[in-house]
């Protein structure tokens, strides 16, 4: 056996719980009872002192693909390069397709694929297959993986004060049903029944389902209850399926405590705060075959008359959009190649205010090396000061390690000179809201970079053809309007214009896939898509105020609806001339409906920038 190790790459989780954020949380433990803090506890019983917990939503094989491209490039071999992927988890995403898979996909490889469902040695055992599949199939290159998400296992529930040496239960293992799951406990002694009931690793199903509880028939004997669960075909005695779902439309079920409590279920983060904006990008269905095809009438469907609206078909984007694994795009007019998939270890930056300090952090945190160029006197210090105050306030809030934290700073170099560009492959313009601003800097970014370089533009209401119209080569210009904060919110508006050629928009399209954004591609149009919506959201919020309601109760009903933030509180953070430069842009396309907005220019001529500014 001759085969070597020619590259390694590792990732955790950047957020770092320890002991006594646990026991803060409040989960189970009564110090009082035992005399000593959970720290004290711990240590004396199985050494744990801290661990790395899993951003909400993060996967195994977003943190498996991450260490996989990382050694990749240690060795020096690209995804296609590879042979045979061998990798070990019990954390899968999904029941199917397995996290190896995903790996796979997300890196854009062909090559053979196996999984094993080991944990702890489950590495080396992936070593041990690796190597005898190299050696009996003439394998050149295979690249072994490791990953677990074990913070995915349970659910923390508080469940009162007990002793830690007591019957304790702090965890609600997943439950699986024939049409569904829900959370539940297992019975001590249970038998083979109930663990076959659980989900491997505790895996969550895929966001285009809607989990539906199968009800309790007490008419349903025990042996039709768990072949039921167990998956197998219809049993004696009436089916409960038809009291979940019957011929109710996708993702409504009709069993009168079932439906509340599916309701509750979906529903429940509206009043968490979690922004509400995230939860249309996902498809509901039923979970049927039948109900899984893209729903491309119905997307059809938002393409309104001119009676009443003033809006026709031409004035309406044409919308693109593909979730983060899917091989083709969700698209009214086809499906694009995602073949090409070129990797990138150099970024150019060009302003780092609100949105490009977030974009600068989002490409850092990936591993890229990050030129950023701020042009204006003072403008280098400025950025370093908030880029490095983004890290500084998760390092304090526990999110991240202060070594990482200086490691992603050192990826990161500021300058003045566009000179510094030379040799990036991809560079993204963020600066004002202004025309002129923007044809500036593109000019000045194209007489340094490759003729190949891709050059996007975080541009949110500016048509791309107007941008590019001075441009030397159109052809590689594209917007991609990140959202604020760029390193936190998954999507991203990729705006196309007529020059725009397809591999630019192939090429941003997997820079996207690799970010772990979720792509949204419209046609080139003032506003494009979501600055529309949003302006017309902030108007309304205005002439609230001006039929005499209150600031903070209208950012406090819009919260408590579901977003982030209230309307006030976002333009504030965003700033009054950027939202001022937007109103300009699109005012003329949007006419009275964002006539309000136009109120911005008051506050900015009196010099209320926003927060910070």
């Amino acid at each position: 056996m001759s085969n070597v190790i020619v590259g390694i790459g590792t990732y955790l989780p950047e957020r770092i719980v320890t002991n006594d954020d646990l026991e803060a949380m409040e989960l189970d433990y009564d110090r009082a009872k035992t005399g000593v803090s959970l720290d004290e506890w711990a240590r004396a019983r199985h050494g744990a002192i801290s661990r790395h917990w899993a951003r909400p939503g993060g996967c195994t094989s977003d943190m498996a693909t991450v260490a996989a491209r990382r050694a990749l490039d240690d060795a020096g071999l690209d995804p296609r390069d590879v042979d045979v992927i061998v990798m070990a988890t019990i954390t899968n995403d999904y029941r199917l397709p397995q996290a190896a898979m995903l790996v796979q996909m997300s890196l854009g490889s062909t090559a053979k694929v196996i999984q094993l469902d080991a944990a702890c040695s489950g590495f080396v055992d992936s070593l041990l297959v690796a190597c005898g599949l190299l050696d009996a199939h003439g394998y050149v290159n295979a690249l072994v993986v490791g990953a677990d998400t074990l913070t995915r296992l349970g659910r923390r529930r508080r469940r009162g004060a007990s002793p830690p040496e007591g019957r304790r239960r702090p965890w609600r293992p997943v439950v699986r049903h024939r049409l569904g799951w829900a959370p539940g406990p297992l019975r001590e002694g249970a038998g083979r029944r109930r663990q076959d009931a659980v989900l491997s690793g505790g895996a969550r199903l895929r966001p285009p389902l809607l989990a539906a509880h199968v009800p309790r028939d007490p008419r349903l004997g025990g042996r039709a209850r768990r072949v039921l669960r167990a998956g197998g075909g219809r049993a004696r005695g009436p089916d409960p399926r038809r009291h979940c779902l019957g011929s109710s439309p996708p993702g409504v079920a009709q069993h009168p405590r079932e439906g509340r409590r599916a309701s509750r279920t979906q529903h429940g983060k509206v009043r968490r705060h979690v922004p509400a904006h995230r939860q249309p990008l996902r498809r509901v269905d039923s979970g049927c075959a039948g109900a899984r095809k893209v729903p491309r009438r119905g997307l059809a469907r938002h393409a309104l008359g001119r009676g009443g609206h003033g809006l026709g078909r031409r004035d309406l984007p044409v919308v693109r959009l593909q979730e983060k694994r899917d091989a083709s795009a969700m698209t009214l007019g086809g499906s694009l190649d995602m073949t090409e998939r070129a990797p990138v270890r150099r970024f150019g930056v060009v302003g780092a205010g609100t949105i490009g300090s977030g974009v600068v952090r989002l490409l850092s945190d990936l591993g890229a090396q990050v030129v950023v160029v701020a042009p204006r006197p003072g403008g280098v210090q400025r950025a370093v000061d908030t880029v490095r105050g983004s890290y500084m306030v998760d390092v304090e809030r526990g999110r991240l390690c202060a070594a990482d934290a200086y490691a992603r700073l050192r990826s990161i170099r500021f300058t003045p000179s566009y000179a510094d560009l030379d040799g990036v492959e991809c560079v993204i313009e963020s600066v004002a809201e202004d025309l002129k601003t923007k044809q500036d800097v593109l000019a000045a970014v194209e007489a340094v970079v490759a003729p190949d370089c891709i050059i996007g533009s975080n541009t949110s209401s500016i048509p791309i053809a107007r941008v590019a119209a001075t441009a030397a080569r159109p052809d590689r210009v594209i917007g991609t309007h990140y959202f604020w904060p760029a390193h936190r919110y998954r999507l991203v508006e990729i705006a196309t214009a007529a020059a725009t050629s397809e591999r630019t928009l192939r090429w941003t399209l997997a820079m996207a896939s690799w970010q772990g954004k979720v792509p949204l591609t419209v046609r080139d149009s003032p506003g494009f898509f979501t600055t529309r919506i949003l302006l017309v959201y902030l108007n309304e919020a205005m002439a609230l105020v001006e039929e005499g309601a209150s600031i903070e109760s209208v950012d406090s009903a819009m919260k408590a609806f579901g977003w982030a933030m209230g309307p006030f509180r976002l333009m504030d953070a965003v700033g009054v001339e950027i939202l001022r430069g937007v109103h300009d842009a699109i005012s003329g396309h949007l006419g009275v409906r964002v006539a309000s907005v136009e109120r911005l220019r008051t506050l900015l001529e009196a010099g209320y920038l926003g927060h910070g500014r």
